[in-house]
């Protein structure tokens, strides 16, 4: 098997696992309730017809840059998943269909890069990263993604990781004490 045939029948399968646990999970929130902010990054409830599904860490970019006439919205989410108790899953999206066969990659403080595995138009991390990522970012300062559109055009986002700490763990008792 080629690396190219290797990597496509990882992602397909990849896709099929996220479109089984994560896609009707992110469809079916019927309330969403702010708990606040934590530097710019703001802390939520959300509810689905069963009651709490998740808590979520939402955070935009600061600056944005590549040479693109239209994006839509962009933004890292960490979602505490409170049936599943599913800590600390890490999901990116890109404003644009990101381009198959390519990477997006996270780097926290122009040190340590993560890929993270496209899927139409987000990024995840891997299960197992989740926790190494996520504390990697409460430890930094700064948070460079950079990714290609399936239009080739290269994207570069960065994320002021100033509060973020603190709306981890908000978001984290929030689930844990209902």
């Amino acid at each position: 098997m080629t690396a190219l045939s290797y990597r496509l029948v990882l992602a397909l399968l990849f896709g099929l696992a996220m479109q089984s646990f994560a896609g009707p999970a992110h469809a079916e929130f019927v309330k969403r309730q702010e708990l606040g902010k934590e530097g710019v990054w703001t802390v939520a409830i959300n509810y689905d017809k069963k009651g709490l599904a998740a808590c979520t860490v939402t955070g935009a970019p600061s600056k944005q840059s590549g040479k693109y006439t239209r994006r839509g919205e962009t933004y890292i989410q960490i979602t505490h998943w409170y049936r599943e108790q599913k800590f600390n899953e890490i999901r990116m999206l890109a404003g644009y269909r990101i381009a198959e066969e390519s990477t997006v990659t996270l780097s926290v403080d122009d040190l340590t890069g993560f890929s993270l595995l496209p899927l139409g138009d987000s990024a995840w991390t891997s299960d197992d990263l989740d926790p190494i990522v996520v504390k990697t970012m409460m430890n930094g300062r700064r948070l460079v993604v950079s990714g290609l559109s399936a239009k080739r055009t290269k994207t570069t986002d960065v994320y002021n990781l100033t509060g973020l700490r603190a709306a981890v763990l908000r978001a984290g008792r929030a689930c844990l004490r209902r």
